[in-house]
C-alpha cells in the first residue's frame, strides 16, 4: 500500500518529512522524490545559497548582485534538480534545498523491487529574510519602515507586523518588489513591536527582522490655570495615547527676574476627560514659571509652560467708621497683612458704586486706615479690600456698611384739632426707607410711627396736651443693616375739648336742709382750661332744677335750702371754653331729725293745775320744721 506523508516540516535549507505505511503489509524500504517546481525566482549569482547565508553578517549589500535571470548566474540544472533517496527509516531530513523554492515530494513503499503508488506532497523551503531594517519617522504618529530585500532566495511578498503587546498583531502585504512601507495612526507614547519577514507562498522566513519603535508621547495643552494662594492647579484635557506619567517643574521668579532653582514632581493622573494637576506649597503672591510634560517608556513629551503668580493672601481685618454726623463720608480702618506671609505691593480698597475711584495704599504705609468721601447719605455700600502683587488681586474681603441717613431739617404742624395733629417736613437728600415718628402718650409709653411719606397725622391724641415729636429718617432694614438718622423734635399742643367727667362726686356732710359735696377732676381730664364747676339739682322726678356754679379751683361746696325728708338729684360738669363736659351723678334723700332744742327765752303757757297735774300750752311754732316737719 502507498505510505502516507505524516509530517512535512521546512527548515533552513531543507526539509523534514516522515510518514506512516498499513502496518500489513510488507515494506522492505522507501524512495523519497524531491523535485523543484517553481519558477522565475530571484538568486544570487555566483554564490550558493548556503554561503551566501553565512557571509550575510559580514560583507555588504553592495558586494551582490540581485538579478532575475537564473541562466545567468546559476547551472541550468539546478533549476530543474530532482533529489532521489532511499531509506528504510520512516522519516528522512534533506538539506541544501533552495531557500523559499518549492519542493513536490513523493514517497513509494518498496517491497520485492516493487513501487508502490505514491504519496505527493508539496512544500516550500524556509526563504532568506530581508536584511538591513531601519525606522524613520514621518510625522509624529507616523513611521517609514525600510529594509533591504533578501538576494539567493525565492519569495513572493514581504508581511510587515506591528504590535503595542506582543499579542496583537497587526499584519500588512508588500509587493516583493517594494523594499519599504509607511504605518500611519500610532498611538502616541506606545512602544511598538515592527517585524519584517520574506514569505514565499505561506512559509515565512525562520529570521524575521525586528525593531522597536516607541513614539513620543503627546505634550499636556490647553492648560486652564487656577491659581490659589499656595497652590496651582492646572487643568487640561487628557493628552491621547499612553501616558506613564507627567513631569511638572516650577521654579521662582524674582522681581528682578532672576529664576530661581526649580523643583519637580512627578504625577500619576488618572485616564479622566479632564485632568488636574496640583502644585501645592508655594508662596502666595510670587510669580513662578511652570513646565509640564508627558513620559512614556522614558520618552518626554515636549515641554509645555506656563508662567503665574499666585494669590496673595489677605491676613488684614476692616473695620468700618462712620457715624450720624458725618453722612457722606466712610472711613475704613485696618490691620496691615504681615509681609512674612504673603508677597504683595499694595491694599486696594472699592466701594460698590462705581462711580467712587479705587483707593490704593503701599503695603509699607504705615498709616491703616483709609477715607472715602462725596458718598450718599444712607446707601447700602457693599466695601471690598484686597492685596495685590503685581497686578494680581488676593481674594477679596468682603464688608457691608450702610451709612447713616440725612437728618429733617424741621418738624411743621399743618392742622391741629383736639384729638390729631398732621406734621409735615422737609426731604433729606440721599436714600432712605422711612421716617419714624416718636411721641409719648399721656401715659409715658414711647409711640412709634413709621411712614414713607414726609407727612403724618397723629390720632388718639388728649385734648390741651403738649407733645413733643421727633422725626428720625431710618435708611435700611432690620435684616439688611439699620442706620437712622440724628433726631429733630417740636413740641406741639391739641386744641381745647369738653372736659372730662368729674371724679369722686361724694357728700361729705348731710343735713336735713342742706348738703356739702367733694369732687375733683384729674388734670388728665381737663381737657383745656377748666372755668367753673355747676352743680345742677332738683327733686327726684321732678323737671324743676336749680343750679348752683362753683369756682374752678373749687373742689367742694354746699347745696342749701333743701327740704328733709325729700329725694334729690345732683349732678355737677365741669366746664371749659369748648362746654361742658359729662355728668356726674349722686342722688340723695334728705334726713329728718328731731326738731331743735326752742329758745330758752319761749316758755309754755299753764292752762290748768290739780293737784297731781298741770296743763300748760305751747305756741305752734314753739317747735321749729327745720328738721322736719313737726306732726306731734
Amino acid at each position: 500500500s502507498s505510505p502516507i506523508i505524516e509530517d512535512l516540516r521546512p527548515v533552513e535549507f531543507g526539509l523534514n518529512i516522515s510518514w506512516k505505511s498499513d502496518v500489513n503489509s510488507r515494506q522492505d524500504k522507501f524512495e523519497v522524490v524531491i523535485q523543484r517546481n517553481d519558477t522565475g525566482l530571484l538568486i544570487l549569482g555566483g554564490k550558493h545559497p548556503v554561503n551566501y547565508y553565512k557571509e550575510l553578517l559580514d560583507v555588504t549589500y553592495s558586494s551582490y548582485l540581485f538579478v532575475n535571470n537564473i541562466e545567468e548566474e546559476l547551472n541550468f540544472t539546478q533549476r530543474n534538480v530532482t533529489i532521489k533517496r532511499v531509506t528504510k527509516e520512516y522519516k528522512l531530513s534533506q538539506n541544501d534545498l533552495f531557500p523559499g523554492s518549492s519542493y513536490l515530494l513523493r514517497v513509494f513503499a518498496i517491497s520485492h523491487n516493487l513501487r508502490s503508488e505514491p504519496h505527493d506532497y508539496s512544500q516550500a523551503v524556509y526563504p532568506l529574510p530581508p536584511t538591513d531594517l531601519v525606522i524613520e519617522k514621518k510625522t509624529s504618529n507616523a513611521v517609514i519602515v525600510k529594509w533591504k530585500g533578501p538576494i539567493g532566495t525565492v519569495f513572493t511578498h514581504f508581511l510587515l507586523k506591528y504590535t503595542t503587546d506582543g499579542i496583537d498583531w497587526k499584519i500588512e502585504m508588500v509587493n516583493a518588489t517594494d523594499n519599504e512601507a509607511d504605518l500611519y495612526d500610532m498611538v502616541a507614547g506606545e512602544r511598538y513591536t515592527i517585524q519584517v519577514n520574506t514569505v514565499s507562498g505561506k512559509v515565512e522566513s525562520k529570521h524575521p527582522l525586528q525593531a522597536n519603535h516607541t513614539v513620543h508621547p503627546k505634550p499636556v495643552s490647553d492648560i486652564a490655570p487656577l491659581v490659589g494662594s499656595t497652590n496651582l492647579t492646572m487643568e487640561f484635557p487628557r493628552p491621547g495615547g499612553r501616558i506613564e506619567h507627567y513631569e511638572v517643574s516650577w521654579a521662582e521668579v524674582t522681581d528682578g527676574g532672576q529664576v530661581l532653582p526649580a523643583r519637580h514632581k512627578n504625577m500619576t493622573l488618572g485616564d479622566e476627560e479632564r485632568l488636574r494637576a496640583v502644585v501645592e506649597d508655594l508662596m502666595p503672591g510670587v510669580r513662578y514659571n511652570f513646565e509640564i510634560h508627558t513620559v512614556s517608556y522614558d520618552l518626554h513629551s515636549d515641554i509645555t509652560s506656563l508662567t503665574a503668580r499666585t494669590l496673595p493672601l489677605i491676613l488684614s481685618e476692616v473695620l468700618v467708621v462712620n457715624n450720624q454726623q458725618a453722612t457722606d463720608s466712610v472711613t475704613l480702618r485696618y490691620t496691615p497683612t504681615p509681609l512674612a506671609s504673603s508677597h504683595f505691593d499694595l491694599y486696594r480698597f472699592s466701594l460698590s458704586d462705581p462711580t467712587i475711584p479705587v483707593k490704593e495704599k503701599l503695603a509699607n504705609d504705615s498709616e491703616w486706615k483709609v477715607t472715602f468721601n462725596s458718598l450718599v447719605p444712607g446707601r447700602l455700600y457693599n466695601i471690598t479690600m484686597w492685596t495685590v502683587a503685581e497686578g494680581v488681586a488676593s481674594q477679596p474681603l468682603q464688608r457691608q456698611d450702610r451709612l447713616y441717613p440725612e437728618p429733617i431739617t424741621a418738624i411743621n404742624a399743618t392742622d391741629t384739632t383736639d384729638t390729631t395733629i398732621t406734621l409735615t417736613w422737609d426731604t433729606p437728600r440721599g436714600e432712605y426707607n422711612a421716617f419714624e415718628v416718636q411721641y409719648l402718650n399721656t401715659e409715658g409709653r414711647l409711640l412709634q410711627n413709621l411712614t414713607v411719606q414726609n407727612m403724618i397725622t397723629i390720632t388718639d391724641l388728649k385734648p390741651h396736651r403738649n407733645y413733643t415729636f421727633t422725626v428720625v429718617v431710618r435708611s435700611g432694614t432690620e435684616s439688611s443693616i439699620l442706620r437712622s438718622s440724628l433726631p429733630v423734635s417740636a413740641i406741639f399742643t391739641t386744641e381745647e375739648s369738653f372736659p372730662g367727667k368729674v371724679e369722686k362726686f361724694e357728700p361729705t356732710d348731710v343735713h336735713p336742709g342742706d348738703i356739702l359735696f367733694e369732687w375733683s377732676l384729674p388734670n388728665t381730664e381737663q381737657n383745656g382750661v377748666i372755668r367753673k364747676f355747676t352743680i345742677t339739682y332738683g327733686l327726684d322726678g321732678s323737671t324743676h332744677t336749680q343750679q348752683k356754679d362753683f369756682k374752678a379751683w373749687e373742689f367742694s361746696g354746699s347745696i342749701k335750702g333743701l327740704i328733709p325728708g325729700k329725694t334729690y338729684i345732683f349732678r355737677i360738669q365741669a366746664e371749659t371754653r369748648v362746654g361742658y363736659g359729662p355728668e356726674a351723678i349722686w342722688k340723695e334723700k334728705m334726713p329728718i331729725l328731731a326738731p331743735p332744742r326752742p329758745s330758752s327765752q319761749v316758755v309754755p303757757t299753764e292752762v290748768c293745775r290739780t293737784s297731781v297735774t298741770i296743763q300748760i300750752r305751747f305756741r305752734k311754732n314753739y317747735f321749729s320744721d327745720v328738721n322736719g316737719v313737726v306732726i306731734a
